[in-house]
């Protein structure tokens, strides 16, 4: 994803661009109220990695429950599983 957007993405938009490597459970702290535009969650398991880790509906409530709170009017929360 990273790669794609530097090659379509003009150098001022790549700064608005903030990609966060971790579980999904734990949001990047701090991060404001309200302050989010759009969180994207891919479920599952790493494509070509190890198939025993993968989500949980547990973690994954609780993230999505954190993610309402940060994100900004409008916003968008884009769930692939």
């Amino acid at each position: 994803a990273k790669m794609l957007l530097e090659h379509h993405l003009s150098a001022d938009l790549q700064k608005r661009v903030e990609f966060h490597l971790g579980c999904h459970s734990t949001f990047p702290s701090p991060i404001e109220s309200e302050a989010v535009k759009l969180i994207v969650y891919n479920l599952g398991y790493l494509p070509g990695g190890n198939k025993a880790k993968t989500t949980t509906c547990s973690t994954t409530l609780q993230s999505v429950q954190h993610a309402c709170t940060v994100l900004k009017a409008g916003g968008a929360i884009s769930v692939t599983c």
